[in-house]
């Protein structure tokens, strides 16, 4: 399984900014996230963009997918396409900010 940030709580703040992810999971689609993190606190996803070279066939599960022990992350003004399903993935109780997504 991909996974893009593991890091202990106590490891600080992480920023992300201004990158562009593209997937290539061609052996099985829908799959798998783009972007999967686990344990990443006080994190800034931001300016970022997520897509499938070839989105005529092939598109991840989710873009990011804020798993276990993800609290306190910034998501904003990100550009999210090809995904099979909801583009972002997180616990709404655990303290996240998400706003200003642009999906499809």
């Amino acid at each position: 399984m991909p996974t893009w940030a593991r890091c202990a709580a106590t490891a600080g703040a992480l920023t992300t900014a201004g990158n562009t992810f593209h997937t290539n999971s061609e052996e099985k689609p829908g799959t798998w996230p783009a972007i999967e993190a686990h344990g990443a606190c006080d994190t800034t996803f931001t300016s970022n963009q997520v897509f499938r070279w070839d989105s005529a066939t092939v598109r991840h599960r989710n873009s990011p997918v804020l798993g276990a022990g993800c609290r306190n992350w910034m998501v904003k003004d990100n550009v999210f396409r090809q995904h099979a399903e909801r583009a972002i993935v997180y616990d709404e109780k655990a303290g996240h900010i998400v706003k200003d997504n642009l999906g499809e």
